[in-house]
């Protein structure tokens, strides 16, 4: 790999040179020798990243994709985590996202901590990730909770209760928890109103 085709395109994007750029990131991903150079220049790369960042979409194709997509297929709690970390770059490259069947990326995080209980890092996503979805679902609150179409509000809601018990042991400095607490309070005042309204 020769990185100084990298640090050309760096250069070229950041000046705006718009087809030197693409000649610049395609000789940097033509000059990778194998799939062990591309892990190890990814892992390097991704621990540069803010997670959510997306990336140039040749470079996560053919570079980054191949390695978190390896370690998908062998189960590696990095490379789940940072297929949903790069969830963006996914979501516009339908055929990759399907390669991998299209799972959520909470799915992807959720597996990355079951695998890896002790990573911080996962840990942090995943908290993360719990936390806008709890802001999600209460935004439109007192109107009602956002439950997903499509299925049983009740079956969604037992999944609920068990992503708040799932965001307490994350939260293990106790950061979030009011937080935690205010949605847990929303989601029961919610649920005793669809209970009165059926009754």
């Amino acid at each position: 790999m020769d990185e100084s085709h990298y640090a050309l395109f760096l250069t070229r994007q950041a000046s705006g040179r718009k087809e030197e750029t693409k000649t610049a990131i395609r000789r940097f991903i033509g000059s990778f020798d194998g799939l062990q150079e591309k892990e190890d220049w990814t892992r390097k790369l991704l621990s540069t990243l803010k997670p959510g960042t997306a990336v140039r979409h040749e470079l996560y194709e053919q570079v980054i994709f191949p390695v978190l997509v390896a370690g998908y297929g062998n189960r590696d709690p990095w490379s789940l985590y940072w297929l949903a970390e790069t969830g963006e770059n996914l979501f516009k490259a339908k055929h990759l996202y399907e390669r991998i069947g299209s799972p959520s990326l909470q799915d992807l995080l959720k597996e990355a901590y079951a695998l890896a209980p002790s990573s911080d890092e996962i840990r942090t996503g995943l908290l993360r990730d719990l936390l806008r979805g709890f802001k999600y679902m209460a935004h439109e609150w007192p109107s009602g909770l956002l439950y997903g179409p499509g299925r049983p509000w009740q079956t969604q809601y037992w999944e609920v209760l068990s992503d708040i018990r799932l965001a307490r042991e994350l939260d293990a400095s106790g950061a979030h928890a009011d937080e935690i607490a205010k949605f847990e309070q929303i989601v029961a005042a919610d649920t005793k109103r669809k209970n009165l309204d059926a009754s």
